[in-house]
């Protein structure tokens, strides 16, 4: 992966198949020099032996091959949401890890916008036999509350089509790639994090380190996660590069909070008891 990329350990395009095997792509190719061209590929992993399966690879190749109609540059936006994925959820193994998905993108998408600066805008949409509800996550101002300490607050808008409008706010300090945070449902005055909430975060969280003890969420991309991607290794052990990075950042991650922590005592903050 890039330097500016998370896509290690089950944060990729191929662990989204823990869904469903049979997915629909639906986005636009452009070869240098030539027009846009919209496309729709149906990505297609059932199948019980290898044969089967690299001829169904081979058909997803030809299906783009074949893309011929032409998008003027002139109406292409780049703007716009131009790419899709369309998940065929036909068991209910399938919809079961949606579901769950959904719940642990709910409990987590405060953090996932904070720390992955280019998500705007996130919606969740519910279709069931009770009813339809979509919740949608805004980015909205980030201001530094505190030049000396290096102190930011940034607002996030959740609108829920049920429930109506509330805002949330996220105190935190960055220093050297390392980010500490806390939750606030207003203005000076923090709440509980979620029991469902992972303590840390590679941009993306680390499901499985809910437990982790620290008293607020950490995020680095210098963390060095196990192969789950469920936590880190601190151990003593000076031959593991991971061990030695890892508290390298959460030796960094306990200053950062005790700065966090210095400010807002002293200004006073509500609910420091979380």
């Amino acid at each position: 992966p890039g330097q500016d990329t998370v896509g290690k350990f089950g944060t990729g395009f191929m662990s989204t198949y823990q869904l469903c095997e049979k997915v629909q792509l639906d986005s636009v190719i452009k070869e240098e020099g030539e027009e846009y061209c919209p496309f729709q590929v149906v990505l297609d992993r059932t199948g019980e032996d290898t044969k089967s399966i690299l001829e169904k690879i081979e058909l997803s190749v030809e299906q783009v091959k074949q893309a011929e109609t032409i998008l003027p540059e002139d109406k292409f936006c780049k703007e716009d949401y131009n790419t899709k994925f369309t998940y065929y959820l036909a068991t209910e193994r399938n919809k079961r890890a949606a579901r769950i998905g959904m719940e642990d993108m709910k409990e987590n998408i405060l953090y996932v916008m904070l720390f992955s600066e280019k998500v705007q805008e996130i919606t969740l949409a519910w279709h069931t036999a009770e009813g339809n509800r979509e919740l949608t996550y805004r980015r909205g101002e980030d201001v530094c509350v505190s030049e000396i300490s290096g102190i930011h607050r940034l607002r996030l808008v959740a609108s829920d089509s049920v429930a109506g409008e509330k805002e949330h706010y996220l105190l935190y300090r960055t220093e050297n790639s390392v980010t500490v945070a806390a939750c606030m449902e207003a203005d000076k005055c923090f709440v509980p994090i979620s029991e469902k909430t992972p303590r840390l975060f590679i941009d993306f969280p680390l499901i499985g380190a809910e437990e982790f003890p620290f008293p607020a969420v950490v995020n680095s991309k210098r963390l060095e996660p196990n192969e789950p991607r469920s936590g880190i290794a601190l151990s003593d052990n000076s031959a593991s590069k991971g061990s030695c990075t890892n508290k390298e950042v959460m030796l960094e991650a306990v200053g950062i909070y005790g700065k966090l922590l210095g400010y807002v005592v002293k200004e006073r903050y509500a609910g420091l008891q979380h």
